[in-house]
């Protein structure tokens, strides 16, 4: 099953590719594939299960303010993505606003903000699995990479999913791995 949904995922993100390429790039910005832990424990060095992701982000709002700080803050770019991670673990869909910075020649640095919709457990019913709290939950994620080529990224990932506190089981949702990004 899990192998079903990745080779689905990555032909839509190929096809979406093809779309954009052909109609001149369109909104989008960057294409990403990618493996992760799921699960993460702070106070460990393991994890539940490898997952799948999948990300689309948009090309930034056409206006600029001529000020190096305010364009950062007010131009992220849009994304949308998902994790996927077959027969065990909750898989979540997010979208959010991604700011990207380059720290110095190819090496970059991303912070992601945002909403998540997952699967998982909600209500404590399921004793083996992580009672996440609510359906809808907040995103963040944090990437560290390198253009490796002006189109091809390469990029260490770590995402964490939460309910910050809004209702009493509050885990969180660790995953972190490894992605590959595409730019037109």
């Amino acid at each position: 099953m899990f192998r079903y949904v990745i080779v689905c995922v990555a032909l839509l993100l190929a096809g979406v590719a093809g779309v954009a390429r052909a109609e001149g790039l369109g909104p989008i910005s960057e294409l990403r594939l990618g493996l992760y832990g799921h699960d993460i424990g702070w106070d460990s060095d393991s994890f539940e299960t490898v997952a799948g992701t999948g990300e689309v982000l948009f090309r930034r709002p056409p206006w600029q303010f001529h000020n190096p700080f305010v364009d950062f803050v007010l131009t992220p770019r849009p994304h949308i993505g998902g994790v996927v991670t077959g027969d065990s673990g909750a898989n979540f869909g997010y979208a959010g606003l991604t700011w990207d910075l380059m720290i110095f020649g190819p090496v970059f640095a991303e912070i992601g903000l945002g909403g998540v919709i997952h699967d998982g457990e909600t209500d404590g019913g399921k004793p083996n699995e992580k009672d996440l709290g609510s359906r809808v939950l907040f995103h963040q994620q944090i990437s560290v990479g390198a253009a490796v080529t002006e189109a091809i990224r390469i990029m260490a990932t770590f995402q964490h999913i939460s309910n910050a506190g809004f209702v009493d089981s509050n885990p969180g949702l660790n995953v972190a791995g490894l992605r590959v990004g595409y730019k037109f």
